[in-house]
């Protein structure tokens, strides 16, 4: 989704700008390569571009009520690697060999989550102390 000046979009329009105008892609977290993230999303509008692609209408509702779209992010990282390599013409686009080293990293990194954290599923709203000792070296 989409807004004006909107917090809780995946895609922020800020106030205008005249020709100084952005987008802010907030989708990423802080564990996001940024270089990855950066190429992801500018591939990924290149292919609406190419595509003739529409956006939905602007969202206006609080970032809990999704008024645009039915599509939304995967719950978890399996199914999100699963999204991303069922996505060919994305896979095409940014490279697959760059998808499947990734992939293969996340799918990795998912199993050493779900072997540390067992009920993962209950957990999903909260840090674990597995993702703390995990990520935070990487801060």
């Amino acid at each position: 989704n989409w807004g004006y000046d909107h917090r809780g979009t995946t895609v922020r329009v800020p106030h205008s700008r005249g020709m100084g105008t952005r987008i802010e892609q907030r989708m990423a977290d802080g564990g996001a390569e940024p270089y990855m993230t950066v190429a992801a999303v500018l591939q990924a509008a290149r292919l609406g571009h190419i595509n003739n692609m529409t956006p939905p209408e602007a969202e206006a509702l609080d970032c809990f009520e999704n008024q645009s779209t039915e599509r939304c992010v995967p719950n978890n990282l399996l199914a999100a690697c699963d999204a991303l390599e069922a996505d060919q013409e994305f896979v095409d686009a940014f490279g697959a060999e760059a998808v499947d080293t990734l992939t293969s990293i996340k799918r990795y990194e998912w199993e050493k989550y779900t072997t540390a954290v067992k009920d993962w599923e209950k957990q999903a709203e909260a840090v674990t102390d597995w993702e703390l000792e995990f990520y935070l070296p990487y801060l």
